[in-house]
């Protein structure tokens, strides 16, 4: 199964909004616990109603879904946009008031599109907060095999096995770094 096919199953199996909001969100969690770069940046990937305790964060959902821990201890908000359309700014003033809070350190939005308008992109320059995006071809092109994804399983995560060099390529690879070594 594609990520475009999970996203035509959450589509099929949720009749509104909300809970098509709620499923991105669940598949949201697998993704950044799960896709290499985001697992070795966080130790902890909550959704909102989960948030320990201890971490003194607001349950009420004002923009921001699911809350991340980095292995420093800084806490990352994120929003997760499960849209067909573009992408305005009114679609994320809560969120940004929301991220300006002191218990956030950055934000992050993931969403189902690449497509923003004008004034959302104008609204996310210069934050005091450093705010990073995941859009849909970065979902696409994941690390995790989406074809083993299921929202019945969602820790059971398989991600792609990593490409190794091609003997002519590790020939290349050893030279170089023969070559440098002389240095």
């Amino acid at each position: 199964m594609s990520f475009d096919q999970l996203i035509q199953q959450i589509n099929e199996n949720n009749k509104e909004q909300r809970d098509r909001g709620t499923a991105f969100e669940y598949l949201v969690q697998a993704y950044l616990k799960h896709e290499p770069l985001y697992k070795n940046m966080y130790s902890d990937v909550w959704m909102l109603s989960e948030v320990p305790e201890s971490e003194s964060i607001p349950k009420k959902d004002t923009g921001v879904d699911l809350v991340a821990k980095k292995f420093t201890g800084e806490l990352v908000a994120i929003q997760a946009k499960f849209y067909d359309h573009r992408i305005q700014k009114s679609d994320i003033d809560s969120y940004l008031g929301e991220l300006g809070k002191g218990y956030y350190a950055e934000g992050l939005i993931v969403s189902t599109t690449d497509d923003w308008g004008e004034n959302a992109e104008q609204a996310i320059i210069g934050l005091t907060k450093p705010l990073s995006r995941i859009g849909l071809s970065d979902l696409r092109h994941s690390q995790i095999d989406w074809d083993f994804f299921s929202f019945d399983r969602k820790e059971k995560i398989k991600v792609k096995a990593v490409k190794q060099p091609r003997g002519y390529q590790k020939e290349v690879i050893a030279k170089c770094l023969g070559t440098l070594q002389r240095k």
